[in-house]
């Protein structure tokens, strides 16, 4: 695997109970096996479209001022 791909370490250990030797004196740790798998996210890309309703009111066409609402934008952030 290249070298400049990032990587992601998941630790695999045994039970504290298992790092008993029949013995009984606990096992040290003696060196670690460790295998690599690529995996591959494809990018994505998507347009994301922020559609907020309006409303006025048709009775009284603004007689008593301009009424009209819209709705709140709530934003998510979202990580990547």
């Amino acid at each position: 695997m290249p070298e400049d791909l990032p990587r992601i370490e998941e630790i695999h250990d045994i039970k504290e109970e298992e790092k008993v030797c029949a013995c009984g004196s606990h096992l040290s740790r003696i060196g670690e096996e460790v295998s690599e798998k690529l995996d591959i996210v494809p990018a994505r890309m998507q347009v994301i479209r922020h559609i907020r309703y309006k409303y006025a009111c048709k009775s009284c066409d603004g007689v008593e001022g301009a009424v009209v609402k819209c709705a709140e934008l709530h934003l998510i952030v979202q990580s990547v």
